[in-house]
């Protein structure tokens, strides 16, 4: 019984509160709003899936960046101990050579 009072307005006859209303502002209003409330559940389920792909990505692609400063780091170390070896190793006439 209780719902039954729940789905009623005041002044309504038997009908629940929807049919009533669907009566006061059209079918097509009706089916308007019913789309409108349709597309806006649809949409913020997505805008929580793209939320959760747009962090995922970012975390993707800040641990890229850190990779690539670490083998830039490891590049440029390498780098500097062939040019030791290399002036280390040429005559004195040729060393400027190891740094090209």
């Amino acid at each position: 019984m209780h719902s039954h009072i729940v789905n009623k307005r005041m002044g309504d006859s038997d009908q629940p509160w929807w049919v009533s209303s669907i009566y006061k502002i059209g079918i097509p209003a009706a089916i308007a709003c019913y789309l409108i409330w349709f597309i806006v559940q649809s949409v913020s389920t997505k805008q929580d899936d793209i939320y959760e792909l747009l962090k995922s990505h970012n975390n993707t692609m800040i641990a890229q960046a850190d990779e690539a400063r670490r083998t830039a780091n490891e590049v440029e170390r390498s780098n500097k101990f062939l040019q030791q070896i290399c002036f280390s190793l040429t005559p004195e006439r040729r060393r400027q050579e190891c740094f090209k």
